[in-house]
Parts: C-alpha cells; structure tokens; sequence
C-alpha cells in the first residue's frame, strides 16, 4: 500500500491562533475608531480573508488596505513572532506522521510569508513537506483546483484525508477523492452531510489511520 497522505487547515486545527486575531483585529478597530468586535465574533469569521473580516467587523470597503496592511497584520505578525501554541498533541502527532511515512501537506488561507512565521514559530513547520498558500498558487484556498494541485505533488499518496475545523471548507473533498475529516477542537462548525470522522482531539487522527491500514 502506498504511504497516505493528509491536507491539513492550519489555523483552527494544528495551530491556536485565536488569541493574536483577536488582538490584532481589536487594535484595527481602535485604530480605525470601530466598535470593538467580541472574541466570539472574531473566531466566527475566522477562516475568511483577513479583506472579508474587515469588512465583516464594519471597516467601510474603501478602508480595508488600511485596516489590513496599516494595523491589523502588523499587530498580527508582532504577536506570532513571539511564539503560536500548538493544539495539545499537535507535535507528536506530526512527528508519528512522517515518521510512518504519512505525507503532509497544509492547505490554506493565510499568506504564504505569514503561514511560514506561524508554524515556524510553533516549532511544526518542519513536519509540513508542502504548504500550499496565497503567494505560491494561482487557486488559493478556498478554491478546489488548490487541492487539485496538492495531490499532484503526491501523485502516488493514498488514502488521502483532508482536515479542517470548518465544515464548508471540507466540501471539496470528493474532488480529490480524500476522506472528510472534521477537527472538532476548533473554531469552526461541524460540515452538512456528516464528515467521515471526528476529531475531539490531534491524537485522533493516528488512530483513524492505523484503522484505515494506512
């Protein structure tokens, strides 16, 4: 059997980003004299643009490069540089992963610079074989074809396995033919119809694999 492979999200299901949105998106509502959004707000538009959730916290659309590039990712950047926790396990789990020959790839919103500070400065990038993202790829994330060109870098890998704490973004699964993986410990909303799995916790993921025979 070929070895598997796995499509991770990255903020929401491998690493706790929440706490810097949060600030960040609150210090570019002060400074753009906003109503300041609460932190349930915030994790519910997380996995949209950083340009829709500025728009979604009431930026007025003329002033979203203001509100983006001026303060909310600058703040942003400043917090992660510092260090982003980890969902417990998160490590260990990548690390059985390729150990066993699992190959690892992470799907994603974010831009490709500020994706590779995250997880570099959570200590896991170096478990991550690809990380496709705006800035490397003409389909970003939430765009299918995106996936379409994951699995051509692993032509060989399968069963394949896509996994996301937001159930819309696990629609295209069919699409590349991986199992619809729901990462529970998130931010986001379970998936209509059901996933194929739950994940309550990282570690999950291990067994549902060695269940699967690879």
């Amino acid at each position: 059997m070929s070895a598997p492979l796995v499509i991770f999200d990255v903020d929401g299901v491998l690493v706790d980003t929440l706490p810097a949105n949060v600030e960040a998106y609150l210090h570019a509502c002060r400074q753009m004299g906003l109503p300041a959004p609460d932190a349930e707000n915030v994790r519910r538009l997380l996995g949209r643009s950083a340009e829709e959730m500025a728009v979604a916290l009431g930026c007025p659309p003329e002033h979203v490069g203001e509100f983006v590039d001026g303060h909310a990712r600058p703040r942003y950047q400043a917090i992660v540089a510092r260090g982003v926790p980890t969902f417990p396990g998160v490590p260990e789990v990548l690390a059985a992963l390729r150990d066993g020959g699992t190959r690892v790839a992470a799907w994603t919103i974010g831009g490709v610079a500020q994706q590779e500070a995250v997880l570099t400065a959570a200590g896991i990038r170096r478990w991550i074989e690809l990380l496709h993202a705006p800035g490397v790829t003409g389909y970003p994330k939430p765009d299918p074809r995106g996936l379409e060109e994951i699995v051509v870098r692993f032509t060989a890998a399968e069963p394949r396995y896509l996994v996301d704490d937001r159930g819309e973004m696990l629609a295209p699964a069919d699409r590349i033919g991986a199992r619809r993986i729901f990462a529970a410990y998130g931010y986001g909303t379970a998936p209509t119809p059901d996933p194929d799995a739950v994940l309550r916790a990282p570690r999950d993921l291990l067994a549902l694999i060695a269940s699967a025979g690879g």
